[in-house]
């Protein structure tokens, strides 16, 4: 228990990221006519922690999870702070910096999955991964209420100072982290397979129903985060209901449903079965329909929370499948997959959402966005059952 303590604590900075939802509306103000490219402050950390997922499988052969851990960190420290010190001067700057931010989620998801997969006994490995997730949530909901009241006067650069809170956790993480003794990215362990077959070995290839799950996290990711992406732009300047503090306020909900959601996926399993992703699915998308059919303050703040719900324990379910049922090597290419799926799939959400809106729908405003986003969560969560199935019983029915 002692060696998940850092572990975790490391990921409750791996969404500091999206502090940037929270004042979004401010910088399309403060840059005016810019608004494809403002956009990258909020997407851009999740295009970066894509291309470090993909990294970490080859660098976790030359370096230790501790490493690339703390590297993550170090990396974010230094984007956030960027932005606090140059903001309204150079938005390029700025871009660049939260840039950096997406290195340590990119770095931390992977090696914390691929560690826990190691150092966790696999009858226990479901619930870590529940903490993990959950943590890192939490560390959303401080965060994004946090930036909500730093940036109330207009100030969006003010939030950023969230990221000395990422300096402290890198302090401690250097004295604590645990060494896996090799990476644990290459770590190869042996399983026993089913009907007394022989011990699983490197060769062995992700299952198809857990690769076709990760495609369908890629799309659900361009939608289901519309929740996150275009609030902040709806309370602001479409809706004008209020400021960054309902903004941060309902992010805050939505975090903390985020909690619930990720601790509460293994009774989803059990109570749904193979129905358990769509109906997190269902729950997202009815979320985010009556969040944009019927704008108001209580309306955004209880359906935040639903959408919290069903995101988390979607997102945690589809991790959870891709650590436990690959086996060997594998565990670790389907993790870093996982994170590939999730992040660029968020990268796209602004851009896609609001193409499929003006596609359908005629126009690309955020409630628009959102209509569309709730509709196709429910397609996806429909389309999902059969794949859910066979991995849940590779997760967990399957003496391997």
């Amino acid at each position: 228990m002692k060696k998940l303590i850092p572990i975790y604590l490391t990921n409750f900075v791996t969404l500091f990221y999206m502090l940037t939802t929270v004042p979004l509306g401010y910088m399309y103000q403060d840059f005016p006519g810019k608004h494809h490219v403002v956009i990258l402050m909020a997407t851009l950390p999740t295009l970066t922690c894509m291309f470090t997922a993909l990294l970490s499988g080859s660098l976790s052969r030359k370096f230790s999870s501790r490493t690339l851990v703390l590297a993550g960190i170090a990396c974010s420290v230094l984007g956030g702070l960027m932005v606090r010190v140059i903001n309204r001067d150079s938005l390029m700057v700025c871009i660049i910096g939260v840039g950096l931010t997406g290195v340590a989620t990119g770095f931390i998801q992977t090696m914390n999955y691929a560690t826990l997969a190691v150092i966790v006994p696999e009858g226990k490995r479901e619930k870590a991964v529940g903490w993990n997730d959950a943590v890192g949530y939490l560390g959303m909901t401080a965060v994004t209420v946090l930036a909500g009241w730093l940036a109330k006067d207009g100030d969006w650069a003010r939030a950023y100072n969230c990221y000395f809170m990422s300096a402290v956790v890198l302090v401690i993480a250097y004295f604590t982290y645990p060494e896996t003794g090799q990476a644990a990215g290459v770590v190869v362990r042996k399983e026993k397979e089913t009907l007394g077959q022989s011990q699983s070995t490197v060769t062995d290839k992700i299952p198809f129903c857990v690769a076709a799950l990760l495609l369908i996290k890629f799309f659900s990711a361009m939608f289901n985060m519309s929740g996150a992406y275009y609030i902040s732009d709806l309370v602001i300047n479409e809706t004008e209901l209020g400021s960054s503090v309902l903004v941060g306020n309902s992010a805050m909900v939505y975090s903390l449903a985020n909690v619930i959601g990720s601790l509460i996926v293994y009774l989803f399993f059990r109570l749904f079965r193979s129905g358990s992703y769509a109906i997190s699915h269902l729950l997202a998308g009815i979320s985010l329909c009556m969040i944009a059919f019927f704008p108001a303050k209580g309306t955004i703040l209880v359906f935040e929370a639903l959408l919290g719900i069903g995101v988390a324990s979607s997102h945690s379910a589809v991790s959870t499948m891709a650590t436990m049922a690959p086996k060997g090597r594998n565990v670790a290419i389907a993790t870093s997959l996982f994170v590939v799926a999730a992040y660029f799939g968020e990268f796209l959400c602004s851009y896609g959402t609001s193409f499929a809106a003006a596609a359908i729908v005629g126009n690309s405003l955020p409630s628009s966005a959102l209509k569309v986003a709730g509709i196709m969560c429910v397609i996806l969560g429909i389309f999902s059952i059969p794949f859910v199935k066979r991995s849940r019983e590779l997760a967990f029915f399957t003496n391997r």
